[in-house]
């Protein structure tokens, strides 16, 4: 008979009278874990038995009166206690049997959590915390393991056991060769030793587990329990967004100081904790990315540098309660009135902030803040329709507006009176007055838009041509005479009304009002470079008081000064602010700066993130690819299906290009210095035919930047040679890019037709041609004839054509919905195109869908829209950006 099997034997027959042990379901460092049923009360329990070597130096007696105090604790967040004694020497408690799973169990399972998630769950063992050090109680251990999820619900476990242990042992733990407390989410007074403990160890374990829910792992690893021990007493936390971006500042602000090392710095009550991880404004006591928790020594803490520059930059910021909260927000104070103040907005839980979506699944920025600083027009989602509503920065009164529904990106007008927004079919200028909307003008595949003062309206449309219309209503977009096509998105100077942002591929840029001249804006030139490799790069760059540029990177607001005559920076961008929300391929960052200089932003992190998924022609996802998240700008599928090319923008302006390969999930990837999109393979899949923009050396910017990558096993070289090839048949029999069509076997035999499109695909076989040109789709015989003979198979908005497999059929996307078109034979007119299936998949800046040879989808899904309660707020916005950049000096 083995030990285990005598040991249960020994237990059953103890506890017959009462239990009947039914399985082991476990063991931990102080008890084994038995599922067994309560013969009473006809119910499951789950009976833990204290070690036998813990036992042995425990006195029964003390033990079961110290676990005694516990069973009075009654929380919906604890595990109670049913019931504790001692059997035939076996110590003993009982609580109920929780059909679920542990968070080990989940974290082991999914490594890392949402992070509404994990903070929800953070905040609901918080609230037992709280109440249980209000009783007086400490639980010394909180860890996964120790916390149950059922139905989702978190329930903590074993509260008060280890405080019974230790009471019980006195100073003879060291007898039982175990320590209380599992090492990577000990304390730092616990590792070492200190008699005294408070509530804010149990705040430091709580703030562990929450970093590894975010992080996927503890804030401190180590190959032993020593070496964990001797980095959670010596060593710095890392800040938790250096493992996730997506991590609000908040949230990892409220980790930090809760994984201080004294524990007279941590907050001083679980409550406080919990409020800080939903309270966006205490994003402002770090605002920078460098935050690092302290560390610190038996004599006291050490604080790092970049924590300092956390702390200094923003404490006039930091003093909340007495500066914003303290007084009326948009009244007098005592206090200078150049200083900056910060507070948050709370929205009413039934109008939540939600960005606006149009049918390419695109967030759209959804907030704007008037002239004055006094008013932020923001969406939301009620019934599946958009509506806005206007919150009031002076006194947090919010309201609807009325006859705004069913819009994208409201913008206030320069004196206030009115909101720019567009639909699916037009741009449309409502009045605040009377309720009253106008139209401005078609749509026209607008991409981003601004107002250009107070009777002009600027837009970039679809392939990023600059163009404009008067804003008085019923007009037509019209090209300025020198305006760019550059994808990206436009942002007027409130201060200099003859200056646009704009905000491309290969940069920022600053775009002359009237002809729509752009210069690219250059860095602080460092002593031999070349300046025009210098670009700044960054997304909805503002530029604010004239002379401040402003914008986004990975959801961090980044500043610096600028001189807008030279369109050259005149000090190094520093980071301001992070977590602000960021939305997907529409590069919409969820931040407004008024004339007057107050700021408005949402939180909530990076969300241009997407998965792989493939899709049935009916739209039901059937799998998700095993790449990682990332924000894709295109891809493209291989004629096999087994291999998938994507790019992700990477540092200044360069792209990492991936080549993955599904059946041996493998993926090789290189960086290359330019804006670079996949949209097909050729060569019999051995290259891929790359498009985008660059900055080049000696050439300057070049929107046409066409390069061949060579896919030769894990190597991806690009060819120096510019390449027109976008795509080719299967046989090689036939070519187009986006200056033509070539066909012909024989270089001798080849010929070139000029087509005016935007994308093309041919056939496998080479004998059909799908293009887009002015907003239609067309089809065609490859030859001399093939702009006679071609016929119109889809317009009103469709897009990027792919032929299937054997060539007969063509599939289109129109925003959110498929379609199908049967290629017509021995001259028949096509039929309408017949819808597959609609679904909210993201777009992409190059290709956005693929089609497999078995005829599914490669789409990608986005993650979920946030809805935030709170909005926050910076008065004085430039004074903030200079007490930044000073600091950062």
């Amino acid at each position: 008979m083995t030990p285990s099997t005598d040991t249960r034997d020994r237990l059953t027959a103890a506890l017959s009278d009462r239990y009947r042990i039914e399985r082991e379901l476990g063991q931990g460092g102080m008890a084994t874990v038995y599922l067994a049923e309560d013969l009473k009360h006809k119910r499951k329990v789950a009976l833990k038995v204290l070690k036998p070597e813990l036992a042995a130096v425990l006195g029964a007696e003390r033990f079961v009166q110290e676990i005694t105090t516990t069973a009075s604790l009654q929380h919906p967040h604890i595990l109670p206690l049913f019931d504790s004694g001692t059997a035939n020497g076996f110590l003993y408690y009982v609580m109920p049997f929780i059909d679920g799973e542990t968070l080990r169990a989940k974290l082991d399972r999914e490594t890392q959590l949402g992070v509404d998630d994990a903070v929800g769950i953070a905040r609901d063992v918080a609230s037992a915390l709280q109440y249980a050090h209000q009783q007086g109680v400490i639980h010394r251990d909180i860890k996964p393991e120790n916390i149950l999820l059922h139905d989702g619900r978190p329930m903590v476990a074993d509260f008060g056991i280890a405080l019974a242990v230790s009471a019980a042992a006195g100073g003879r733990m060291t007898e039982t060769g175990l320590s209380l407390g599992t090492p990577h989410y000990m304390s730092p007074e616990q590792a070492t030793a200190e008699k005294e403990i408070s509530g804010r160890s149990d705040v430091y374990s709580l703030a562990t587990v929450l970093y590894e829910m975010l992080a996927g792992q503890p804030p401190h690893l180590g190959g032993s329990a020593q070496q964990i021990i001797m980095k959670i007493i010596a060593e710095p936390v890392e800040v938790v967004t250096r493992y996730r971006k997506s991590v609000p500042l908040n949230v990892a602000a409220a980790l930090a100081k809760a994984l201080e090392k004294l524990p007279a710095d941590r907050f001083d009550s679980a409550k406080a904790f919990s409020d800080a991880l939903v309270n966006p404004a205490f994003a402002a006591t770090f605002a920078t990315t460098g935050v690092t928790a302290s560390t610190s020594g038996s004599r006291g803490a050490r604080v790092s540098t970049r924590m300092w520059i956390g702390i200094a930059v923003v404490m006039v910021a930091a003093m909340l309660g007495a500066l914003a909260l303290g007084r009326t927000r948009g009244g007098s104070s005592s206090r200078d009135a150049s200083e900056s103040r910060f507070w948050s907005i709370a929205l009413p839980d039934s109008a939540p902030f939600v960005a606006g979506v149009d049918d390419y699944a695109i967030a759209w920025r959804s907030l704007d803040i008037s002239a004055d600083g006094r008013r932020v027009v923001y969406g939301t989602s009620i019934d599946g329709v958009q509506r806005f509503f206007i919150a009031r920065t002076d006194d947090g009164t919010v309201k609807a507006i009325p006859n705004g529904s069913g819009g994208v990106a409201p913008l206030f007008s320069p004196d206030g009176r009115s909101v720019l927004f567009g639909t699916s079919r037009e741009l449309r200028r409502l009045s605040l007055a009377d309720g009253l909307a106008v139209r401005v003008s078609a749509w026209n595949s607008i991409t981003s838009f601004t107002w250009g003062g107070a009777d002009r309206v600027f837009a970039k449309v679809s392939y990023g041509c600059l163009e404009s219309v008067a804003a008085v209503g019923n007009g037509q977009l019209q090209q300025l005479p020198k305006g760019g096509c550059r994808n990206g998105t436009i942002a007027a100077t409130a201060q200099r009304s003859d200056i646009l942002v704009e905000s491309v591929d290969i940069g920022i840029a600053l775009v002359d009002a009237t002809t729509g001249a752009s210069r690219l804006v250059h860095g602080v030139e460092p002593a031999g470079s070349d300046t025009l490799l210098n670009v700044v790069y960054g997304r909805n760059a503002l530029v604010v008081a004239a002379r401040y540029l402003i914008f986004i990177r990975d959801s961090t607001l980044f500043a610096a000064p600028i001189d807008l005559d030279r369109a050259r920076l005149t000090g190094p961008p520093v980071p301001i602010v992070t977590g602000v929300r960021t939305e997907g391929s529409s590069a919409s960052a969820q931040i407004a700066v008024s004339a007057s200089g107050t700021a408005v932003w949402a939180g909530g992190g990076d969300a241009d993130r997407s998965r792989f998924v493939w899709v049935s022609r009916d739209g039901r996802i059937l799998d998700t690819l095993s790449i990682p998240a990332e924000r894709f700008t295109s891809f493209a599928l291989s004629s096999d299906g087994n291999r998938v090319a994507y790019s992700t923008p990477a540092n200044a302006g360069s792209t990492t290009i991936h080549v993955a390969d599904l059946a041996r999930r493998v993926i090789d990837s290189a960086t290359f210095a330019a804006y670079l999109k996949p949209r097909r393979w050729v060569q019999g899949d051995q290259a891929i035919p790359l498009q985008g923009a660059a900055m080049e050396a000696g050439q300057g910017p070049r929107s046409d930047f066409r390069r061949l990558l060579h896919v030769t096993g894990s190597a991806l070289t690009l060819d120096s040679a510019l390449t027109e090839v976008t795509h080719e048949s299967a046989d090689r029999s036939a070519r187009c890019s986006l200056k033509g069509v070539w066909f012909g076997r024989a270089a001798r035999d080849s010929v070139r037709t000029s087509l005016n499109l935007t994308q093309c695909a041919l056939s496998p076989d080479g004998r059909m041609i799908a293009w887009v040109a002015s907003g239609a789709v067309y089809l065609a015989p490859v030859g001399h004839d093939v702009e006679r003979r071609r016929v119109k198979i889809g317009d009103g908005g469709m897009d990027e054509p792919l032929f299937s497999r054997d060539g007969r059929e063509v599939v289109m996307r129109n925003g959110n919905a498929w379609y199908s078109v049967v290629v017509p034979t021995n001259g028949a007119l096509p039929q309408r195109p017949r819808l597959l299936f609609k679904g909210a998949f993201n777009n992409a800046d190059g290709a956005s869908w693929a089609l497999a040879p078995d005829g599914r989808l490669l789409l990608l899904q986005g993650l979920p829209l946030i809805r935030a309660t709170h909005l926050n707020v910076i008065t004085n916005f430039p004074r903030f950006i200079e007490e930044k950049l000073k600091a950062a000096k």
